[in-house]
């Protein structure tokens, strides 16, 4: 149940972290993060152009823009900054709590 698209890392990092995932995002670079994502209710970021465009969901070139997006988008929305906890593997994965 971790393998992607299965979302069992993001429920595991949920358990250890206290996430709350509707109020995340998920950085990855293939579609399978995306998948994960959606299948956890988590709001996806891909970091792969191709991919992106071809589920339709939102691009970034790298983690720094990813990074500079997720915070944006909190002061955006009136929410503030955060203490935020990163997951990584093997593939690029960061899971920013909300």
């Amino acid at each position: 149940s971790c393998r992607k698209p299965k979302p069992g890392l993001i429920y595991k990092a949920k358990m250890e972290f206290n996430i709350e995932l509707k109020k995340s995002f998920f950085v990855g670079d293939n579609i399978t993060d995306h998948k994960a994502a959606y299948k956890a209710g988590v709001k996806s970021i891909l970091l792969n152009k191709d991919f992106a465009q071809k589920c339709k969901c939102l691009y970034k070139k790298d983690i720094l823009s990813a990074t500079n997006y997720i915070l944006n988008f909190r002061v955006r929305n009136g929410i503030g900054y955060f203490p935020f906890a990163i997951i990584t593997r093997r593939d690029v994965i960061i899971l920013f709590n909300l």
